[in-house]
């Protein structure tokens, strides 16, 4: 294991305790049907990679934040904090400032009021550093970048939260692309807070336009870059685009290549450039740079979609993807369990 370790860019389990279990290989079943919902899957996979790595100082990075809630879920499982934060005030600032009591998969998970807390196992391990985990929010629509960023000034986030001498949970108000030509995109200026489905080359037909912000656009390699992150383990990638996630993962080449990403997630979508892009290019792309992708339904079962392309996977509706870095000899075989 040391020598594994030795080998790779991720930390050592100085705190853990869980072992993944052992999955026998075998060869997944031919699809003849259509893929089962994969657009609100729950987070049980997190959930594990917390237990196995409870290490508290992670950096986990969202694009396309939008209510920064699923970003706020992981950064509360891994924060060991002396007097951390509950998990339930970052919803009642939702809710009390900016009158939002759901989000978008209130359908399949219910209300803020129905989901469960993640688990938190950092808080079992004793001599586990009382630090938080560092945030990066990444998010084009104005107006859930001053969303994103009163929230982060009621919790007092930067102001040497969690050990952190800088920014601990960082708001860029940024729309991700491939390049930062041209250096800005347009995004409605009258959308509502918390407002989804709109993106770069993509506004829901619902939404009337009465005026445009222009939004500076930049890649990944660019922004951890300024970030000062480009050499730094990012513990887990979030991409949520509103149909751009392809492009944005081709700006990160580099930061794929540099094997430092552990874990990243996708969307998949029929809306902007999913109307006419192949997921296959994509998986095949990610497993050049030593991914695993899976399928993770809404069921909780996972499936693996890296070198087992099937026909049904080329339809195109609202999914989610998970990938692993195959290096990553904590998280590698983290998908395989469900």
């Amino acid at each position: 294991v040391i020598q594994e370790y030795q080998a790779s860019t991720v930390r050592p389990p100085k705190w853990g305790s869980y072992t993944v279990p052992t999955v026998p290989q075998t060869p997944q079943p031919i699809l003849t049907d259509v893929l089962e919902p994969s657009n609100c899957p729950p987070r049980q996979y997190i959930d594990m990679m917390a237990k196995i790595d409870p290490d508290p100082r992670k950096t986990i990075v969202s694009i396309g934040c939008n209510k920064g809630e699923d970003l706020w879920d992981m950064f509360y499982q891994y924060d060991n904090t002396e007097h951390g934060l509950e998990w339930e005030s970052y919803r009642n600032i939702l809710r009390q400032d900016f009158g939002l009591e759901k989000g978008a998969c209130s359908s399949v998970q219910g209300n803020y009021d129905q989901l469960d807390k993640p688990v938190k196992p950092i808080s079992s391990f004793e001599g586990a550093p009382k630090v938080s985990p560092r945030a990066i929010c990444v998010e084009a629509l104005p107006v859930n970048t001053h969303l994103l960023k009163t929230i982060s000034e009621k919790l007092d986030l930067n102001k040497g939260y969690g050990g952190h001498h800088g920014e601990t949970w960082s708001v860029l108000g940024t729309a991700v692309d491939t390049t930062n030509h041209p250096p800005t995109a347009e995004f409605p200026a009258n959308a509502n807070p918390g407002q989804e489905a709109l993106g770069i080359d993509y506004v829901d037909p619902a939404t009337v336009v009465e005026k445009w912000d222009q939004v500076p656009r930049d890649n990944i390699d660019n922004i951890f870059r300024k970030y000062g992150i480009q050499n730094d383990i990012i513990d887990i990638l979030s991409i949520d685009t509103e149909g751009n996630d392809p492009r944005v993962l081709f700006g990160a080449v580099k930061t794929l290549m540099s094997g430092n990403v552990r874990f990243l997630e996708f969307e998949v979508h029929k809306r902007g450039v999913w109307a006419t892009f192949d997921l296959q290019i994509l998986i095949d792309y990610l497993d050049e740079l030593n991914f695993n992708c899976y399928w993770v339904f809404n069921s909780g079962k996972t499936r693996k979609i890296t070198r087992d392309w099937q026909k049904p996977y080329e339809k195109r509706q609202w999914s989610n993807v998970a990938c692993v870095n195959r290096n990553d000899y904590l998280w590698k075989d983290v998908l395989d369990q469900f």
